[in-house]
């Protein structure tokens, strides 16, 4: 008799345990995926441009004679501005064409091409004006120290950055965590990894789709969780928690203090290799450049080509990095919380809840352009603690079940 009730314990085990069912990978709609197409082309060819613009302008400078006429730091003020607003300017038939592009996949109205133009303009502006103000900084750490100045520039850029990563939470207007069920859930969960409640903000963004939905702003001691307040308005609350325990993963390890060592090596080497590559180049070809030093004006262009390639190179392994840190930071907030079900159903909605996204985007996206695990991924990780969390289980009932009889 016993040996008939283990059996038909077995057989009926698995239909009493509860599992969960896996969330599937959403499927995207043809504009979506569309769009991405048109993206990344637009991006590839945003590139290309980026390396034609400078081409066209060695040719330009070196047959020009205003290099020459004017002061060595004029001329050099007139090539930026004229490199970095034909870069800037290059891009605007193609950003137009991927605006058009969303446009169509969301069912909005296209805005009129002037005051497109117009408006991208003005949104340009600033970054030329940074763009130039570096350039220049660079320019004249090339003339002050002509064998150094790699190394001069990742110090003041990299020095530049921290304390831009320090200062950026003054600059954001927060209020403290309230007294809502969700709220006091994210605080013990603040307090079970040492996060202190202070440390643990709500940022005000209108419209709040606009901005992150949660992330950690500055580093070291200034650091602070800020999650977008429209995160609890406007989602159930078990992804408010969720967001959170991601987050504070990136607080506890303060993977920004990470990012900013990460990216001075990554400007250490390219500056290096950068002047290494163009003083080659300067020694075997000075009368077809028309220069034999970087410090002089008619060496912008050429910097900035080798600077361009090196940044699309190094992309893949700098994605590929950050890719693992937010990985990383999805399976602290899942041990944390075992929301397993609840975090792919998250990741899942943002496809379902877009008419642009795409969970799988392909390999070219994910290694130029993505500092994130795909949302397949993301919800193809959830399903497998899933069913590594409904295993034990199983294990656990047949033994308790065997020893009882």
């Amino acid at each position: 008799m016993r040996s008939m009730m283990t059996i038909g314990i077995l057989i009926l085990l698995p239909a009493t345990v509860v599992i969960a069912e896996p969330v599937a990978v959403p499927v995207p709609s043809a504009e979506a995926v569309r769009y991405q197409g048109i993206r990344d082309l637009a991006w590839a060819a945003n590139q290309l441009l980026t390396l034609l613009v400078p081409v066209l302008l060695m040719v330009l400078a070196r047959r020009s004679t205003f290099t020459k006429k004017l002061g060595k730091y004029a001329a050099f003020l007139i090539l930026s501005v004229i490199l970095f607003t034909l870069n800037a300017l290059i891009q605007f038939p193609l950003d137009r064409i991927r605006t058009n592009a969303l446009n169509r996949a969301e069912g909005s109205p296209d805005a009129p091409v002037l005051q497109w133009i117009t408006g991208h303009l003005i949104q340009s502006l600033p970054g030329i004006v940074v763009s130039v103000v570096a350039a220049l900084l660079v320019f004249w750490m090339i003339n002050r120290s002509p064998r150094r100045w790699w190394l001069w520039a990742t110090g003041v850029f990299s020095l530049l950055f921290l304390v831009f990563l320090v200062a950026e939470p003054l600059t954001i207007a927060t209020k403290p965590l309230g007294q809502s069920a969700v709220e006091l859930k994210i605080a013990e969960l603040a307090d079970r990894v040492g996060v202190q409640r202070a440390s643990v903000a709500l940022e005000d963004c209108e419209p709040f789709d606009q901005c992150e939905i949660a992330h950690v702003s500055g580093l070291g001691p200034t650091r602070v969780i800020l999650l977008n307040k429209g995160l609890f308005e406007n989602y159930p609350d078990a992804w408010s928690v969720q967001s959170f325990a991601h987050e504070a993963k990136h607080f506890v390890k303060d993977d920004n203090l990470t990012g900013w060592i990460v990216m001075t090596l990554i400007l250490l080497v390219i500056f290096w290799l950068s002047d290494r590559i163009s003083q080659a180049l300067i020694k075997k070809f000075p009368e077809r450049l028309g220069f034999t030093s970087l410090g002089q004006p008619a060496a912008l262009p050429l910097l900035f080509l080798i600077l361009s390639v090196m940044y699309v190179i190094a992309l893949p392994p700098v994605n590929m990095f950050r890719q693992h840190v937010e990985f990383e930071a999805d399976r602290f907030g899942l041990e944390l919380t075992n929301a397993n079900e609840e975090f792919a159903r998250m990741a899942s909605s943002w496809t379902t809840r877009s008419k642009t996204h795409v969970p799988d985007p392909g390999l070219f996206f994910m290694l130029f352009r993505s500092s994130h695990p795909s949302d397949a991924a993301r919800i193809a990780y959830a399903n497998e603690r899933l069913r590594a969390n409904a295993e034990p289980r199983i294990a656990e009932t047949h033994i308790a079940e065997t020893r009882t009889k």
